[in-house]
């Protein structure tokens, strides 16, 4: 199967946030997450879920309504662009977003178990989860770790105006101002090259 995702965040919570492309020009806007395969593809290609697991996302479709999941799916998303957009811009994080990422977060904690493995204890989830529920309490999980994680001060947005594109920057001196060079940055600086021609002109 192809790959569909630009993965270009650093983190999978951030990439999910970018599942909604050009969200600040709502006319042009591109979901990504147009239904339970394209959220399997996701949770695969991020490293979320495994082939298998994914396929138990489809299938949990005839359980449960597509609809539903997939309003959960983004509306979960939809609070880690408001959260981390506001960490990166120095603003206040919505406290109504903040509630849907604990409601996850609470729901992920009541399944997870300690197991055994050699000599090791481990985390795992409960054989009777899902690929949705799974899914959603992973990328819960992983969002409240980034949240208290030292890596939080390396959220970024992506400088061009139409994207916003959130990243963790982990460049040597931290000066990392694009989601992608080849995309947004050689698109700003051209832009930035033919406004320095026409005001010469």
């Amino acid at each position: 199967m192809p790959r569909r995702f630009q993965l270009l965040a650093s983190h999978p919570v951030l990439d999910f946030a970018n599942t909604l492309d050009f969200r600040y020009e709502p006319a042009k806007s591109i979901e990504m997450l147009e239904s339970i395969g394209d959220l399997a593809q996701f949770g695969a290609e991020s490293g979320l879920l495994s082939a298998a697991e994914a396929r138990n996302l489809q299938r949990a479709t005839q359980r449960r309504s597509s609809n539903a999941l997939l309003h959960s799916a983004r509306e979960l998303r939809e609070s880690f662009e408001r959260i981390f957009a506001a960490v990166a811009d120095g603003q206040r994080v919505p406290t109504a977003h903040l509630a849907v990422l604990n409601f996850w977060v609470k729901e992920a904690s009541g399944h997870r178990q300690l197991g055994k493995e050699k000599d090791t204890f481990v985390w795992s989830w409960e054989n009777s989860a899902s690929g949705f529920d799974l899914f959603l309490w992973r990328i819960a999980q992983a969002a409240a770790e980034l949240l208290t994680s030292p890596e939080l001060s390396l959220v970024r947005r992506c400088d061009a105006a139409n994207c916003r594109w959130l990243f963790l920057d982990r460049s040597k001196n931290h000066s990392r101002r694009w989601c992608d060079m080849q995309i947004c940055g050689n698109r700003e600086k051209a832009r930035a090259y033919r406004h320095r021609v026409a005001s010469k002109s």
